[in-house]
Parts: C-alpha cells; sequence; structure tokens
C-alpha cells in the first residue's frame, strides 16, 4: 500500500513540475532518421536529451507534414521547426533564425547496379531517364521549383513521400536516378548493410546545406536559449551516441 501511494506522490510531484515549465512545441517531418513513421528517430531522442539537462523548458516534438511546415508555425501549431533551413521556402521578412546546425549533408544523386555496369558519366544527363524525388523538397537541379508540374516538359518526375521511398525506388530498379541526401542514405545503409554495394552514388552534387531549428521572434524559446541546451546536452556527451545510432556525424562547432 505504501508503494503504491509513493508512486502516486512522485507522479503528482513530477506533473506539478511539468506544469511550471515553459512549454515548446517542436515541429519536424517525417524524414528518416530524424522522425521515423512510429514516432521514433533522432529528434525526440535529441529534445529527451534536452529535457535532461535544464529545468525551464519541456520540449514536445510535434509531427508536422512537410508541405504544411510553414503554415504550422505561422498558424501557432508549433513553436518552432527542426530539421529545417531558412533557404527551403521560408518568408525570411518575418525575423525567423536559424540555431547553430544540428547536421550538415548534401544532395546527390543514386542508382541501382543490378544487372547493370554503371560509371559516374551515367549522372551527366537526365534526358530519358525517370528521376525520383521527395514531394515538397528543393533541389537545385529543378531550380528549386516545388511545383513539379511546371517542370514536366523537361524531367519525368515521380514523386515519393520520404527520401527511404526515394532510395528503394532506386534500389529496385522503379525509377532510373533518385535524389538523396547523405543523411538518408547513411541511415539506410546503417539499416540495410548488405545493400551498400547495390547502389552507385554520384560525384556530381546537388546542394549541401545545414539542418537547423528555425525560431520566430514570437517563440517562447530565443536562439541563444536553444543552442545554450543544445552546447550543454553535447558537453555532457548525451548527443554523440544518438548521432552514431543513426549513422551521422555529430557538429562539434
Amino acid at each position: 500500500m505504501f508503494t503504491k501511494i509513493l508512486a502516486v506522490v512522485v507522479l503528482l510531484l513530477s506533473c506539478s513540475t511539468l506544469a511550471n515549465k515553459i512549454h515548446v512545441k517542436v515541429g519536424a517531418g517525417i524524414r528518416p532518421p530524424f522522425l521515423l513513421a512510429d514516432g521514433s528517430g533522432m529528434g525526440p531522442e535529441i529534445l529527451n536529451a534536452f529535457n535532461l539537462v535544464q529545468t525551464e523548458f519541456h520540449f514536445e516534438l510535434i509531427p508536422v507534414p512537410i508541405g504544411r511546415r510553414t503554415m504550422s508555425l505561422q498558424e501557432g501549431w508549433v513553436d518552432i521547426i527542426m530539421w529545417d533551413n531558412l533557404n527551403w521556402g521560408w518568408d525570411l521578412s518575418s525575423g525567423l533564425l536559424a540555431s547553430k546546425p544540428l547536421l550538415h549533408s548534401k544532395d546527390f544523386f543514386v542508382t541501382s547496379l543490378a544487372n547493370d555496369k554503371k560509371e559516374q558519366d551515367y549522372f551527366d544527363s537526365f534526358h530519358n531517364k525517370v528521376i525520383c524525388a521527395v514531394n515538397g523538397y528543393h533541389y537545385k537541379f529543378l531550380d528549386y521549383q516545388t511545383d513539379y508540374k511546371l517542370l514536366k516538359d523537361k524531367f519525368n518526375i515521380i514523386l515519393v513521400r520520404t527520401e527511404e521511398e526515394s532510395i528503394k525506388m532506386a534500389l529496385y530498379k522503379r525509377c532510373d536516378i533518385s535524389v538523396v541526401s547523405q543523411s538518408a542514405l547513411n541511415w539506410f545503409y546503417k539499416s540495410n548493410p548488405a545493400q551498400r554495394k547495390a547502389l552507385l552514388a554520384s560525384n556530381k552534387l546537388d546542394t549541401q546545406y545545414s539542418r537547423n531549428f528555425l525560431v520566430p521572434p514570437y517563440s517562447p524559446i530565443s536562439i541563444e536559449e536553444l543552442n545554450t541546451i543544445y552546447d550543454k546536452a553535447q558537453k555532457l556527451k548525451l548527443l554523440s551516441p544518438i548521432y552514431q545510432t543513426y549513422g551521422q556525424e555529430l557538429q562539434h562547432k
């Protein structure tokens, strides 16, 4: 009986402590390995680490459709956005700021090596090739255009929901070439090590970029506070195991 009473007291104290914290809703789209379809991923684990190293804020991840991420911030569904970049369709006049990088990555092209002998010159031209891309993503080779109907005369494009799907489209030869990020491919190989030699990756890059937290001026947390919490979690060595688990490289600056 005493044990049950103690458990209830601990739960009530925990709820009281949580109620006194500033709640920060963090928006993120399903992008393996950052957020997986089952709700797990790097993002939730990093936010859990943030909750452990300080007592002022409580971070909660809110899944947001990729195509509605700007709306989610403007309409208050979320307070800040995770794993994004200021150059990806945001209104910079709104005062939106980027945190220090969570990750540096790059986009390139992959194709299946099954029953084919392909070299780097395969990526020189997209003529008569079916290209797989992720719906809503910004690509340099498409002039950052996300209305793909406007590009149908120049490219034969198949759209999928995630980069994991895009990688599999190339792997199983459902397209000729897929555009993928280094972070997504690292995670795919971490989960499917037997497939490392099944794809040819291009030396040719589409873009290089960072992924950051994006914070509007009306956010309950500032860029400086967010960066300080990140630094504290990193100093306590809570982040490195998370990055390693998902095949990513931790940023040290």
